[in-house]
């Protein structure tokens, strides 16, 4: 690398680790659409764009594909790119990009769950008629084949959509529907419990995940689910998302998983941080839970309460809402924290 160019690295980097800590929201208006950027403490916008563009020349903040490169090649803890489009009606073409991170010295080890010994290292033969027909040539799961059909919760317009799509589609929610059916005993549950705990193989822990969604009346159910979210594999994560969303809702007592819930309203996996906030609230979190889950691990709630993502501050307000006993402590932070300062 020119001498020069090592050199603005080095000064950038630099940068990330003695700058001041800064608004945690940045928002501009970029040709086509409005962007917002959560998460930033010590890096800027212009320290992301550069360091993406240095790392993948053409990519830019409003590419998918930028996630991988802040993960891996950036080593953030986290990087979740979501657009938006027909937010506000039918025929609005107004879109709106937003773009959420948790920067490399906010990447604790505690993000992603650690698996214990593994007691199931190959794919189970329960397990292989949802996972194999969806697997290419070098042993990758094709995660998208595998959800497509599940994550529609409205049965009708999943029909709808289902018999718009190709005969591949459709006979892979046929299968993946077909071994959801045939797995609803108490044995099943308890197998997939273990082997969401102890697997290596990451197909395994994907089909027990969504297994789960067929046992909505027992706690454990979700404890486990809401534990998969911590998974250290994005697809297993999204697997349990997906279940998550099936089970109908109830009360739930969450005391058992607090530390896992803290770690999700704190940065891990921040494409599920709007799920769990409504998981939450829809399962009537109890009040008592408030300190656990949100002293000093506010950061995120505040910065959704007051994001302009459509849907964030609704749900971020949800969640403090239903901890609050139903009362609302209106839109802005200052309140809140002081509420949840107050708890013991």
């Amino acid at each position: 690398m020119h001498t020069a160019l090592r050199r603005r690295w080095r000064l950038l980097a630099l940068l990330a680790v003695v700058a001041a800590p800064l608004e945690a929201q940045v928002r501009y208006d970029a040709p086509g659409a409005r962007v917002e950027i959560l998460g930033l403490e010590r890096w800027t916008r212009r320290m992301l764009e550069d360091s993406i563009a240095h790392y993948a020349p053409g990519q830019t903040l409003a590419s998918a594909a930028c996630m991988a490169t802040l993960r891996d090649k950036l080593k953030f803890g986290d990087a979740l790119v979501a657009h938006y489009q027909g937010f506000k009606g039918p025929n609005s073409d107004a879109r709106f990009l937003s773009v959420r991170v948790v920067e490399p010295s906010r990447a604790a080890a505690s993000m992603w769950r650690k698996l214990p010994a593994d007691a199931y290292p190959s794919l189970l033969p329960a397990y292989a008629p949802a996972i194999l027909p969806v697997t290419d040539e070098d042993g990758g799961i094709w995660p998208g084949r595998l959800f497509f059909g599940l994550q529609f919760s409205d049965s009708a317009m999943r029909t709808k959509i289902l018999a718009q799509q190709d005969s591949t589609t459709q006979a892979d929610y046929a299968r993946i529907s077909g071994f959801l059916e045939t797995h609803r005993a108490e044995s099943d549950r308890q197998r997939a419990l273990r082997v969401l705990d102890s697997s290596s193989a990451y197909g395994n822990r994907m089909a027990a995940a969504l297994l789960l969604s067929n046992f909505p009346a027992n706690d454990s159910t979700w404890y486990a689910l809401v534990r998969a979210l911590r998974d250290p594999h994005e697809s297993v994560r999204s697997a349990a998302g997906i279940a998550l969303d099936r089970l109908p809702r109830r009360p739930v007592n969450w005391a058992p998983v607090t530390t896992d819930l803290r770690a999700l309203l704190g940065g891990a996996n921040l494409a599920a941080m709007e799920t769990v906030m409504d998981l939450l609230a829809d399962t009537k979190v109890a009040p008592a839970l408030t300190r656990k889950l949100l002293y000093g691990n506010d950061a995120w709630t505040m910065r959704l309460l007051t994001a302009e993502a459509p849907m964030a501050p609704q749900k971020a307000k949800g969640l403090l809402v239903a901890l609050n006993g139903g009362t609302d402590l209106g839109k802005q932070p200052g309140p809140w924290r002081a509420w949840i300062a107050s708890r013991r």
